[in-house]
């Protein structure tokens, strides 16, 4: 019997010291990814604020050549352009290869630009997207992508999320914008909501096909009904 207990003793004693190896093993890989990942979002940050300090510039010099007419015109400067979004997103995708960690994105298209451009003057477009600019996405997290996409349209990249918390994310945008004004000129008009489509990056997916596939789901969301978020798969 002791010989038995012995043996039972030292196989357990065999068991916790693999698992403790593996534990160990385990937190080392995940450190490692950890620190590969503040590494890119360091880096990408820094980019991003690059790219913000460099269109702020170009919206002061821009400024200056503006007639007084037009003093309350906002310019949605101090945002990302397409081009530094796509490269996060490509960043943040092999990320996701190592990690698996979730990843969300989302389009977002502002209504009837056109519109209200001819209602309250030519300027009156770049108005409303810089108070989306300043008032509603400079909310996000420092590290979650926001970038100029299109005329009328914002990406926003929000890395580690899964979906119910990208949800709310947009939602809550989508809330105040319901609550905002523009001030433009002599004029004050409500800012015009948005259609808005929100994905979770599928594994595997390459930057091209995500983007056309939330690119597309936008486009037939806004022929529809206006103002709202739909998820698509």
């Amino acid at each position: 019997d002791f010989n038995r207990l012995k043996r039972l003793w030292m196989s357990s004693l065999d068991s916790i010291t693999q698992e403790r190896d593996e534990l160990q093993s385990k937190l080392s890989e995940t450190t490692k990814h950890l620190s590969q990942s503040n590494t890119e979002r360091q880096r990408l940050r820094t980019e991003l604020n690059k790219a913000r300090t460099g269109a702020s510039r170009n919206g002061s010099r821009k400024a200056k050549r503006t007639d007084k007419r037009s003093r309350g015109k906002t310019a949605a400067a101090g945002i990302a352009s397409r081009e530094t979004f796509n490269r996060q997103l490509l960043a943040e995708i092999e990320r996701v290869k190592r990690t698996g960690s979730a990843l969300a994105l989302a389009l977002i298209g502002v209504d009837s630009l056109d519109e209200l451009s001819e209602e309250y003057g030519k300027d009156a477009s770049e108005a409303i997207m810089g108070c989306y600019t300043e008032q509603l996405l400079a909310s996000m997290r420092v590290y979650d992508g926001v970038a100029r996409y299109d005329k009328d349209q914002f990406a926003v990249l929000l890395p580690d999320t899964p979906r119910d918390g990208a949800v709310r994310a947009i939602e809550k945008i989508h809330k105040r914008a319901q609550a905002t004004h523009v001030n433009h000129g002599e004029r004050n008009f409500p800012l015009p909501g948005f259609s808005g489509v929100l994905t979770q990056y599928a594994f595997g997916e390459t930057p091209t096909a995500v983007l056309n596939r939330i690119d597309r789901a936008l486009d037939a969301a806004r022929q529809g009904s206006r103002n709202q978020i739909v998820f698509v798969h």
